[in-house]
């Protein structure tokens, strides 16, 4: 049976395996971010993605929110399960990319760069 973390767009990507468990959510340790069909979001799982969204957008640490955050309290964690995934979310957000990424950036880059200095040419010719 597929989950969502077994898709590229399961909820937190990355960051719903770092947070929990793939398929096994009673392993002691882990939070269950799997609701009782074992395929959609726990509130928890909600939660971290959520968290790894606001990181994101705002580029905010969400570890600044604390235990007594009121969406966790709302949703039913406790403050030590809301510091926990806050705890995960920033390590998502905050990693470093990989040089791959970093090389295609910057190729990216320098093909619109070539991309506009041609055209520039172009039209001075004409």
């Amino acid at each position: 049976m597929e989950g969502p973390a077994d898709r590229a767009d399961g909820p937190g990507c990355p960051g719903w395996l770092r947070g929990g468990n793939r398929q096994q959510p009673d392993d002691p340790g882990k939070i269950n971010l799997w609701a009782s069909d074992h395929y959609h979001a726990s509130n928890a799982g909600y939660y971290l993605h959520a968290l790894v969204v606001f990181g994101m957008v705002t580029g905010a640490d969400p570890r600044a929110l604390g235990g007594g955050e009121r969406a966790a309290a709302a949703l039913g964690l406790s403050q030590a399960t809301a510091v926990a995934l806050q705890n995960v979310a920033f390590a998502q957000v905050s990693a470093v990319p990989e040089p791959g990424t970093w090389l295609l950036l910057t190729m990216g880059g320098g093909l619109l760069a070539w991309q506009g200095r041609r055209r520039s040419s172009a039209s001075a010719v004409a």
